[in-house]
């Protein structure tokens, strides 16, 4: 089994999808949206870091905001 990690558009489908049904994840989402289009610097390092983290699932990405 290939040893696939997700990428940043992978990563904010989670965010999307999960932002229709809980709060946290709208108001996360709509901060990343924000950066990207007021600090696109800040927004590449927040990329970077989130693929760094090597989410296989999106229960990784979930585990990872909600610790």
């Amino acid at each position: 089994m290939a040893n696939i990690t997700l990428k940043m558009n992978d990563i904010l489908k989670v965010i999307t999808d999960l932002s229709h049904s809980q709060g946290f994840y709208g108001r996360l989402l709509e901060s990343i949206n924000d950066l990207r289009d007021n600090d696109p610097d800040a927004y590449g390092e927040l990329c970077e870091n989130l693929e760094a983290q090597e989410f296989r699932t999106p229960l990784d990405v979930v585990l990872f905001f909600e610790q």
